[in-house]
């Protein structure tokens, strides 16, 4: 897993200039440790997967709502310069 062995900082900043950790990196830096059961490290792990997740779903549905999208015009166009 690439992203467990880059090194990041771990502390949150609003300065862009400033180096922060990834999502994945979160959970794979969690997970190496054994993080007790129902603590916030542990829950933080399922928040940080879920919010993953919907991100990832979000931004799949919009891509493929744009693509079917241009995919019916481009369509559309060829069939009425064809006729």
């Amino acid at each position: 897993m690439v992203v467990a062995m880059w090194p990041v900082a771990t502390a949150f900043s609003l300065d862009p200039r400033e180096p922060i950790q990834t999502m994945t990196g979160y959970i794979a830096q969690m997970a190496k440790g054994d993080p007790a059961r129902q603590s916030p490290e542990y829950l933080t792990l399922y928040a940080v997967g879920a919010t993953l997740f919907v991100l990832t779903l979000i931004l799949t549905l919009i891509g493929q709502w744009i693509r079917k999208r241009f995919r019916e015009t481009t369509i559309e166009r060829l069939q009425s310069n064809s006729i």
